[in-house]
C-alpha cells in the first residue's frame, strides 16, 4: 500500500545502511573522526539534499525528472549575473532564481500533461534544452558573487554550517507539505494509481504539474546553495546531480513505481551517497572511479528493488490464491 511515510521496515533498512556506511568510513578513514571534516561534509551535502527532494516530488507521482541538474545549471548561470550586488539585493535575486526554477519545472509539467508524453522522454529533452540554455547564458565560468553571501555560506552557527540550518528548515517545510496537506496526499494517490485517482475525481494532471513545479523550486534552491560553495557561475557545475539525485532518492526508500517516499528517507539516502563519495575521495579514487561507483550503485539499487517488487507481488498472489484453494477444497 502506497503512502507518504516509508513503512517502518523500509525506514529501518535505510537507517541501518546509513549507520553501516558511516561506521565503515569512521573505521577506515581518520578524517571521519574529526569534526572539522564532518562539518565540511554537512555543508557540502546540502545541494544534494535539496536536489534529491526535487527528484522525490517527481518520483512520488510515478515520474522522473532527468532535468534537475540542467535546471540547477540554468539557475547558477543566471545567478552569476545578479548575485554580485550588496547584501540587500540578494533576497530579491534569490526569489527571482527560485521563480526561474519554478518556471522551468512548470514547463516540464505542462509538456508531460498536455502532450501526454512520458516523464522520461520530456525531461530527457528538457535536460538537453536547459543545458543548452545554461551554456548560452554563461559560455565560460565567471561572474561575481557577493562577499556577504559567500561569508554566510562558509560560516557556522553553533558549530554547524549555516547552509545546513537553512536546509533543515526548508526540509521540515517540505516534509509538512507532503505529510499534512491535501496536495501531498493527492500526490501519493496519483502515484499509487492514476486510474483510481481519475475515478475519485482528483485533478491528476494538475497534481503532476505542481509536482514538477515543486521539483524545479527545490532544484533552484539546490543551485543557490551549490553556487555559494563553488563561488562562481558555471554552466556545468551541477551536471553530476542529475544521476546522483536519482540514486540518493531511491537509496532513501522512494519507490520507482510512485506513491511511496519521504523527505526523511531521502535525506538519509543523500547522506549515504555523500559519505560514500567522501570515502572515494579520501581513498584517492576520483574521476572515472566515481562514475564506475555511480553506475554500479544504480545497477545494485535497481536489481534489489526489482527483486523486492517481484517477491512482494508473488506473495500477494499467493495470499490471494490461498483462500480460493481453501474454499474449493471445502466444496469438494
Amino acid at each position: 500500500m502506497g503512502g507518504i511515510s516509508l513503512s517502518l521496515k523500509r525506514f529501518i533498512n535505510v537507517y541501518v545502511l546509513f549507520v553501516v556506511v558511516f561506521a565503515v568510513g569512521y573505521a577506515m578513514f581518520p578524517p571521519f573522526r574529526r569534526w572539522s571534516n564532518m562539518n565540511e561534509l554537512l555543508g557540502d551535502s546540502v545541494p544534494l539534499l535539496m536536489v534529491s527532494v526535487a527528484q522525490l516530488f517527481a518520483m512520488l507521482v510515478w515520474g522522473i525528472d532527468l532535468s534537475v541538474g540542467s535546471i540547477m545549471n540554468v539557475v547558477i548561470a543566471t545567478a552569476s549575473f545578479v548575485f554580485g550586488g550588496p547584501w540587500y539585493q540578494l533576497l530579491p535575486a534569490m526569489a527571482g532564481c527560485v521563480c526561474l526554477g519554478a518556471g522551468l519545472g512548470l514547463a516540464n509539467g505542462l509538456l508531460i500533461s498536455r502532450l501526454r508524453l512520458s516523464d522520461f522522454v520530456v525531461t530527457m529533452a528538457t535536460f538537453i534544452g536547459y543545458q543548452g540554455l545554461a551554456l548560452t547564458i554563461r559560455p565560460t565560468p565567471g561572474g561575481s558573487i557577493s562577499p556577504a553571501f559567500l561569508s554566510f555560506m562558509y560560516g557556522n552557527s553553533l558549530h554547524v554550517p549555516n547552509p545546513t540550518w537553512i536546509a533543515a528548515v526548508l526540509l521540515l517545510i517540505l516534509a509538512y507539505i507532503l505529510h499534512a496537506t491535501r496536495f501531498g496526499h493527492s500526490m501519493v494517490a496519483v502515484g499509487s494509481s492514476r486510474e483510481n485517482s481519475y475515478l475519485l475525481g482528483l485533478p491528476v494532471d494538475r497534481v503532476r504539474v505542481i509536482a514538477y513545479v515543486m521539483s524545479g523550486i527545490c532544484a533552484a534552491i539546490a543551485a543557490i546553495f551549490l553556487m555559494g560553495l563553488i563561488g562562481t557561475g558555471s554552466a556545468d557545475a551541477a551536471s553530476p546531480y542529475q544521476l546522483d539525485s536519482i540514486i540518493a532518492t531511491v537509496v532513501g526508500g522512494t519507490s520507482l513505481y510512485g506513491g511511496e517516499g519521504s523527505v526523511l528517507g531521502t535525506v538519509f539516502g543523500a547522506l549515504i551517497l555523500e559519505i560514500a563519495l567522501k570515502m572515494l575521495t579520501y581513498a584517492n579514487l576520483l574521476g572515472s572511479y566515481i562514475q564506475v561507483f555511480d553506475g554500479a550503485t544504480v545497477l545494485v539499487v535497481v536489481a534489489v528493488l526489482s527483486a523486492t517488487r517481484f517477491y512482494s507481488v508473488g506473495r500477494k498472489r499467493a495470499d490471494k490464491a490461498a483462500p480460493e484453494e481453501s474454499s474449493g477444497g471445502a466444496g469438494t
